[in-house]
């Protein structure tokens, strides 16, 4: 039962924090997203609960596939922003057409949690939080 209760509350807080962040990014930007992930806050869940905020994560986003990667990797900065070991990444690589394209992902205890659907290893880091 306690399960279950940790893996709906996650859900939960994932799916309205997918939406906020959404809208944060696209009324403030880029910038101002930068400025909300930096401010220290107390976890919102324990931090043994990334693999049910990580696969709540990966169901929202397969029904609605409009929120992208740094979203999603905001998404679990903003539930586990007092662990020191947890890193949201941001990095850019050209792509065939020569043209940049970003990637965020998740790291903790330097292994990737979120986000491993690319060759993150192509990527060239440019910021980490």
């Amino acid at each position: 039962m306690k399960n279950f209760f940790y893996k709906l509350v996650s859900f939960i807080l994932s799916f309205f924090l997918l939406i906020y962040l959404w809208f944060y990014i696209e009324l403030l930007g880029f910038g101002g997203l930068l400025i909300f992930l930096k401010k220290k806050r107390t976890n919102l869940l324990n931090i043994s609960c990334i693999s049910y905020v990580s696969r709540s994560i990966k169901l929202i986003c397969f029904v609605f596939p409009c929120f992208k990667c740094l979203v999603r990797a905001s998404v679990v900065k903003t539930i586990f922003s007092e662990t020191e070991s947890l890193k949201l990444i941001i990095g850019i690589n050209k792509n065939e057409e020569k043209s940049f394209e970003s990637h965020a992902w998740i790291t903790f205890d330097n292994k990737i949690v979120l986000n491993n659907d690319l060759k993150t290893n192509a990527y060239k880091i440019i910021h980490t939080i």
